[in-house]
């Protein structure tokens, strides 16, 4: 099949515009089993693996086959999601009028050549006060789309939702009162719209928010909706969210842990006792994070930090090599020696990454450090000869270094594709 163009990455939608980047692989597929829906998508797949079955295809034998299965013409979708680029950029407003909903939709996305209007079937909800909701079906496709959604009850809207669990990959920028987000995030069915409402809090006031943010909190069960919640109060000296935060460093939940530890600023003695238990996390990442916050936040403690860890190694050596950065940074380079032979070749890739990354913030350079970076520069493993060469070009700033990294390479015989690989870090 030919493959997808790579243009402008789409991305989802997250309150008030705030992008989540998608793979690109997905997201013709997605789309499309989105506006022709699940079983009918089903249908049109099984019957193109069944046509097609070890044959070379094109974009058109894909887009053929809808026609074939479902008798549908999906030429439009093709157009705009395949051979054009940008994704859709929606702004959207309400107003209540006496027994309709006036829903505005607009598209922002800048066009030109390649970038145009997006026909798409969007999702609109009208959520009331009582907990009843509509569900409405858009096509919006024209650059200012008008629609009246009927309440003949003339009920009070709660809040509405654009495209509700952001199934459509599009930047959507929607204003809301601190009210809607309210009944939002306590009420919406799905995840990802309460979610977006709590996202939209964040440049919100404590006060406002920090109570209706604790009950959220004490309701969900989804990490991402805790974590959340825990970013933005973090650095909140009140009571009520010293004591969530104390909660959340016993949750269940690994990444709800290590969202308290991530972003606390400074380290509230109510919390310290709890937070210093991440040492003995049984999540390797959390201890990692924890000894080197706990070392920046508290560092007269940062010797009995050390101790707490020392026989620690973690995945891919993740901890063992924080401690060691740290343990020089304190002492004086003396257990240089060591961290300096996790960036050689006995090793993968992903612990001397880490070594190589620890290197360079310790700004420490010898003939060893040198001798392993290049080993890792001249691997086929561009994930490790990268971070390679941003060290050996940093380091090379440093004179000292710099003599370092030309004598070596002088002081050896190198083929024709290790030069290559070498390029300018030798000049």
């Amino acid at each position: 099949m030919t493959p997808i163009p790579k243009n402008n990455l789409p991305v989802g939608h997250s309150g008030a515009g705030s992008p989540r980047v998608y793979q690109k692989g997905s997201i013709v597929i997605d789309m499309l089993r989105y506006v022709v829906g699940d079983e009918q998508f089903k249908i049109a797949i099984h019957d193109f693996l069944a046509r097609y079955p070890y044959d070379n295809v094109e974009s058109n034998d894909f887009e053929m086959q809808f026609m074939r299965s479902l008798g549908i013409n999906v030429e439009w979708f093709f157009d705009e999601w395949i051979y054009r680029g940008g994704f859709p950029v929606y702004s959207v407003q309400y107003q209540k009028q006496t027994d309709f909903t006036q829903i505005t939709i607009q598209q922002q996305q800048i066009q030109n050549g390649t970038i145009h209007l997006f026909k798409m079937p969007v999702h609109v909800q009208v959520h009331y006060l009582d907990g009843s909701f509509t569900d409405d079906v858009i096509w919006v496709e024209n650059s200012s789309t008008e629609v009246n959604i009927p309440n003949a009850d003339k009920k009070e809207i709660a809040f509405v939702l654009f495209d509700p669990n952001s199934m459509i990959y599009a930047k959507v920028n929607f204003p809301k009162a601190y009210t809607e987000l309210k009944y939002q995030a306590f009420n919406a069915p799905n995840m990802m719209d309460r979610y977006d409402a709590i996202v939209m809090m964040r440049e919100l006031g404590l006060e406002l928010k920090r109570e209706d943010l604790i009950a959220i909190y004490n309701k969900e069960n989804f990490f991402g909706i805790k974590s959340e919640i825990i970013s933005q109060l973090a650095n909140d000296d009140n009571k009520s969210s010293l004591a969530l935060l104390k909660t959340a460093l016993t949750d269940t939940n690994p990444l709800v842990r290590r969202a308290v530890i991530s972003n606390i600023q400074t380290l509230h003695k109510s919390l310290e006792k709890s937070a210093t238990t991440l040492l003995v996390d049984n999540n390797y990442t959390n201890i990692e994070i924890a000894l080197t916050r706990l070392s920046t936040l508290n560092p007269d403690k940062t010797k009995k930090y050390l101790e707490v860890t020392a026989n620690e190694k973690g995945a891919t050596n993740n901890i063992r090599i924080t401690w060691l950065e740290i343990a020089n940074r304190t002492n004086n380079n003396q257990y240089i020696n060591e961290l300096v032979n996790y960036s050689s070749s006995g090793y993968e890739f992903r612990t001397r990454n880490a070594a190589i990354g620890a290197l360079v913030n310790l700004n420490y350079c010898d003939q060893a450090a040198v001798a392993n970076l290049y080993n890792a520069l001249i691997s086929s493993n561009h994930r490790l000869s990268t971070p390679a060469r941003n060290a050996l070009t940093k380091f090379k700033v440093t004179p000292e270094y710099n003599k370092l990294i030309k004598d070596y390479y002088n002081s050896k015989i190198w083929s024709d594709w290790e030069q290559r690989k070498i390029g300018t870090i030798k000049d």
